[in-house]
């Protein structure tokens, strides 16, 4: 089960995902707002001041993130997120709605 916690990071399982600021690879925020899992089975996680996040697997059996919308303060604070039938993802942000591929690091606004 996933978890996600205000100020305290996200909860997989019996594991704990803080916000490490020395680790590039940990959790970017520790106010998880939306988990969303698509169509191919990854797991996005939004959070509120880090941005949207994708949580990659590890040959440990835990997880590393990936960091996406760093560009402004708005697009840090992630609200939702939902895919379409295209497998475009849509994340609600506090400066609007993203329509965002995944196989790309822009967002169309």
């Amino acid at each position: 089960m996933w978890t996600g916690t205000r100020g305290n990071g996200l909860k997989v399982g019996d594991t704990w995902y803080y916000n490490t600021p020395s680790d590039p690879t940990s959790l970017s925020d520790n106010n998880v707002f939306a988990i969303y899992r698509d169509r191919k089975d990854r797991m996005w996680v939004g959070t509120f001041g880090g941005g949207l996040e994708l949580a990659e697997p590890t040959s440990d059996g835990k997880y590393k993130f990936r960091h996406f919308f760093q560009q402004t303060f708005g697009m840090r604070m992630v609200r939702v997120i939902e895919e379409d039938e295209n497998g475009m993802v849509w994340v609600g942000t506090s400066e609007g709605i993203c329509i965002f591929h995944p196989g790309l690091t822009d967002c169309g606004w």
